[in-house]
């Protein structure tokens, strides 16, 4: 992990190994360096730099097979907002899409699939959990984005009196990074 500011960096000393969150102008720095600048456990927003992170387009697949296997055809996805980003966090909007492609692609039926947004600091009772829980949305399963939505998805289901599997079943698409987030 780079612990040292960008201005201070000597280029021919180092390779950047990047753990994040990273402002978008920042990354366009490292990229600018002319060295192999590696993003860690997150999908990079800019061609110029390589990333290794989690099998975001196979682990979405695996998901949308089991949960239709299963019978959902009202699926929740619970995203991440990046106060840093001001925008959806990036494994967020790439596990959305690929979630969203393996949904078109097996021609199912019926299949809605939703994108509902958390900010960082919102808790259990947030804009999106009332969403997900009201009357009229009817969700049988929710696909979370990282493991503390998860976890914040089993505290509003309790805080509901809903009961997970029974009433809703609820998936945590997490890092190695992320494990204890629940």
């Amino acid at each position: 992990v780079l612990a040292m500011p960008y201005a201070q960096i000597e280029p021919e000393s180092l390779v950047p190994d990047l753990a994040g969150p990273f402002e978008r102008q920042l990354l366009l720095k490292y990229a600018d360096l002319h060295l192999p600048v590696v993003l860690v456990d997150a999908p990079p927003d800019t061609p110029k730099l390589s990333s290794l992170s989690v099998d975001n387009p196979g682990a979405m697949n695996e998901t949308y097979s089991r949960l239709s296997a299963l019978g959902h055809r009202r699926i929740a996805f619970l995203r991440r907002i990046s106060h840093t980003r001001k925008d959806v966090d990036a494994d967020s909007k790439e596990r959305f899409a690929e979630f969203v492609q393996a949904g078109n692609r097996s021609a199912l039926p019926g299949v809605q699939i939703a994108a509902l947004n958390v900010c960082k600091d919102e808790g259990s009772s947030s804009p999106a959990f009332r969403a997900l829980f009201s009357a009229l949305a009817g969700y049988s399963s929710v696909v979370c984005a990282d493991g503390g939505l998860a976890g914040l998805c089993l505290e509003a289901a309790r805080a509901r009196g809903w009961t997970v599997p029974r009433d809703l079943s609820v998936v945590a698409i997490q890092s190695h990074l992320a494990q204890n987030e629940i």
